[in-house]
């Protein structure tokens, strides 16, 4: 049985890129989502047991901070939470040590090849 995941990631040319990765592995895109909302509501309603999240994420909570660390602690304050791997570019790099300490398992960049992702 293949281990189920999302994927979060604001850009369309990305998420179709980061599938490719997938295509007759032990793992099942079952999701990719563009925004923390979208996320949100595809874990409750497919339990995942792997999120991959970019830390490009854009998100707000209602009457709180936003911004993906605070999705991040969203989500792993769900009942049952998906690992949560950080999917870091260029621009986020630098966001992935305060991941780590909320709680991220791990981290990919864009520029991995599909050996080193899975």
């Amino acid at each position: 049985m293949p281990k189920r995941f999302i994927f979060v990631e604001p850009d369309a040319i990305k998420r179709d890129a980061f599938a490719k990765h997938f295509v007759d592995t032990r793992y099942q895109l079952v999701l990719s989502a563009s925004t923390g909302v979208q996320a949100l509501k595809a874990i409750e309603r497919m339990t995942p047991g792997i999120l991959v999240l970019s830390l490009d994420t854009p998100y707000t909570a209602e009457g709180e901070k936003g911004g993906v660390l605070s999705l991040l602690v969203t989500i792993l304050d769900l009942p049952t939470p998906p690992r949560v791997i950080a999917s870091c570019g260029t621009t986020t790099r630098e966001l992935w040590p305060r991941a780590k300490r909320l709680g991220a398992m791990a981290a990919i960049t864009e520029n991995m090849t599909s050996a080193e992702i899975l």
